[in-house]
């Protein structure tokens, strides 16, 4: 026969015996009675919360009463809300307070009872409290969800996520007050669960005596209700393995724990984690043996890290030291960008000033954003979407998703029904989730129209508004985006504007601070080059022969680069009064000088470039940790700006040094050719296979041919087949 340890066994008489020593006499360092004014503020109606510290526990030795609250949290809760009711004390004669509704209660409960019986029944001791008893330990180690086991179930943890879901704030009722229509009787009914089954008739001596059981009247001013909201917390895109779907867990927040976060908000939660209650009624003749879990809060926390606090240490300080006093970090940071991708260097000097970004400043009515938004375009095959999946593993808070995957709310918010309460449950989006961090956005010229437009007010005011099912609200959407876009005909028409290319609004394409073209150009040096180098990577086999290309490569560590980045982040350097003159010359200098030649609006010089010129100088004076922006800061950040556009007037400039006579004529080159095959066959119908091959070999595209096919479709000169394969002369 197994006997019982009792040393293992709780005394909740024991251990209340020393909570209420510890109520009463426990001092903290100071030499202050904490929990004794505190008990004294609570009474004096000042404070609605009642902390308990099981630090303070273990400060003073007890460590085993800490381990049994913890592990057995909401039993001892109960117990130690006992035990302050009986300890709190009468308010202090200077306490001013306003009258509530249980004062009210309790005067009308008075002047309304008979003089001969007195009050028919007293308060439940709960109706009283007017503050929440919250546990918490500063040093609790802050637990991943995927963590949270069946050995946590009923105890109190801390754990860390990311809010993706919030319900409005609604009245819980936790003791439901009735009054008989006979007898004048009051009962009070405990409420525990999320439902629960109202009193019908009156249970009191009176009409148990007289066996006239009178009806039972809800009276909602008697009862007590407290204010009850339902999150859904989802762990942090960071620790979420690679190829898993993240976990998520509903939260439950009452009382002074509502109102603590919006989606989108990284929170440290400090709760019990608990079954959820068992059905009552019918529903209870069966039951599964799975059962769903909930986390009950005590404490949430808004936790908005930073690149330094999540991965800084002793050792990563060190190194970014040495990196510091080795010079050229700019340099050296940006090659160690996607190292394995070759080439693109100043593409990779505006991804780590992206990823450093300019501080955001707040003006009395206006917020000028800090973030650095990029768009990467050009031909399929050039990395770009290699570039997007780098930064999103680098940065800390980072949500990578593409444009064709992605609809208007799942990139901005949603308002959802709940499946449970069948109420409007309000959900982030991908760029509400990745607030102060970066949204990787990979074809992006995939997105729908309607999609795209919800997309403005993020890049430009960081906000997204709802206004859907009664919820009308504002959430922070505080992020850099990096897109990728790809032609719209499969490669780059050099004929053809940006905007005809990607199929993107101009509106849209201005509020990015740089427009990157990449292009994929025939050049023997450059593909030797990148040939060379793509082999000796897929030749590295071993751990050791990796790390000795990269020292060799003088490749930094991407902890390092993190660490390096947090604390360029620390710095928020201004603009001196002695460079404004120079900033202002220089942008009047190129609105004076931009390229007339190019007739597209994502080359001109706006107002717009003025701001992301000085957000790019800002990123630059971080890297340096400098408090003020340089004159070298100003000439690089527009030495990228201008790569930036010129990549884009290359692509024209290319094509009229190709023969721009011979690509201007060559949709009448294309149609000589059509019409000789006409001529030779004898027929007006054409196939148009082999001369689509002739074509071919003499260097014209496959989106050329189709363009020419339907300009002389447009004019009547001929029919084009539905899938051009062949065209009908109109002539005859």
């Amino acid at each position: 026969m197994a006997t019982v340890d009792k040393g293992k066994v709780p005394n909740y008489l024991e251990d209340g015996s020393k909570f209420e020593s510890i109520l009463r006499s426990y001092q903290d360092d100071s030499g202050r009675k904490k929990y004794f004014e505190l008990l004294q503020e609570i009474a004096d109606r000042k404070t609605t919360t009642f902390e308990l510290s099981l630090d303070d526990l273990h400060s003073i030795m007890e460590h085993e009463l800490a381990n049994r609250i913890q592990s057995n949290t909401m039993s001892y809760m109960e117990q130690m809300c006992k035990l302050i009711d009986q300890n709190l004390p009468d308010p202090s004669p200077a306490a001013n307070f306003e009258r509530d509704t249980l004062d009210v209660l309790n005067e009308d409960r008075r002047v309304g009872a008979d003089g001969d019986e007195g009050l028919t029944q007293t308060l439940p001791p709960a109706m009283h409290r007017r503050y929440q008893l919250v546990i918490s330990q500063a040093g609790q180690k802050k637990l991943p969800l995927r963590s949270l086991k069946a050995d946590a179930v009923g105890k109190l943890v801390t754990v860390q996520g990311i809010i993706t879901g919030a319900t409005a704030v609604k009245p819980k009722i936790l003791y439901a007050a009735y009054i008989c229509e006979q007898c004048g009787h009051e009962i009070y009914q405990a409420v525990k669960g999320d439902s629960y089954t109202p009193e019908v008739t009156c249970s009191s001596e009176r009409c148990k005596q007289s066996q006239n059981f009178g009806r039972l009247f809800f009276q909602p001013r008697g009862s007590k209700f407290t204010k009850f909201q339902e999150l859904r917390v989802q762990e942090l895109p960071e620790e979420v393995p690679k190829g898993s779907i993240p976990r998520s867990i509903k939260v439950i927040a009452e009382d002074s724990t509502t109102c603590q976060g919006c989606p989108g908000d990284v929170v440290n939660v400090t709760g019990v984690y608990l079954p959820e209650a068992a059905k009552s009624g019918f529903s209870a003749l069966t039951a599964s043996t799975v059962t769903n879990v909930y986390f009950y809060a005590l404490k949430i926390e808004q936790n908005k890290k930073s690149y330094s606090e999540y991965y800084s240490s002793e050792k990563l300080r060190t190194e970014v030291e040495k990196l510091y006093q080795s010079g050229d970090v700019y340099e050296r940071l940006s090659a160690s960008i996607a190292p394995e991708i070759w080439g693109h260097s100043d593409v990779k000097k505006v991804l780590l000033l992206l990823l450093v970004g300019a501080g955001t400043k707040s003006l009395s009515d206006v917020t000028i954003r800090g973030d650095v938004n990029v768009c990467l375009m050009g031909d399929p095959g050039v990395a770009k979407s290699q570039m997007l999946k780098w930064v999103s593993s680098l940065a800390p808070r980072a949500i990578y998703t593409t444009g064709k995957g992605s609809s208007g709310v799942g990139l901005t918010a949603a308002v959802t029904k709940d499946p449970y309460s069948g109420e409007a449950l309000l959900e982030a989006g991908a760029l509400v989730l990745a607030d102060n961090g970066v949204c990787c956005i990979d074809e992006f010229d995939k997105m729908e129209e309607s999609d795209r437009t919800s997309i403005h007010e993020v890049m430009e005011q960081q906000t997204v508004s709802i206004a859907k099912a009664g919820i009308v609200t504002s959430l922070n959407a505080r992020v850099s985006i990096l897109a990728a876009s790809n032609p719209l005909y499969g490669s780059w028409n050099r004929r053809k504007t940006v905007q005809e290319n990607i199929n993107l609004p101009t509106s849209l394409l201005s509020r990015f601070d740089i427009l990157w073209l990449l292009l994929d150009e025939p050049d023997p040096d450059n593909d030797r080059t990148l040939a060379t180098f793509v082999a000796r990577n897929h030749l590295i086999t071993q751990t050791s022969e990796l790390e000795a290309s990269r020292k060799e490569r003088d490749i930094i560590d991407i902890d390092v680069i993190r660490a390096a980045i947090g604390e360029a982040k620390e710095y928020f350097p201004t603009v001196p009064e002695s460079l404004s003159n120079y900033i202002t010359r220089m942008y009047v200098d190129m609105r004076a000088h931009k390229d007339d030649q190019v007739a597209d609006a994502t080359t001109w010089v706006t107002p717009r470039t003025l701001l992301s010129i000085l957000r790019l100088s800002q990123a630059l004076a971080r890297l340096r940790r400098a408090q003020s922006i340089s004159e070298y800061d100003v000439d690089e950040a527009v030495r990228l700006m201008q790569q930036s556009k010129r990549s884009l007037i290359e692509a024209q400039e290319s094509l009229e040094a190709d023969g721009g006579s011979r690509w201007d004529k060559y949709p009448f080159e294309i149609y000589e050719i059509i019409k000789e095959q006409r001529d030779r066959s004898g027929r007006n119908t054409v196939k148009l296979d082999s001369v689509r091959q002739q074509l071919k070999i003499k260097g014209f595209k496959e989106d050329q041919i189709r363009e020419t096919l339907s300009t002389y479709d447009a004019v009547g000169v001929w029919l084009v087949g539905h899938d051009f394969s062949e065209v009908h002369f109109v002539d005859g």
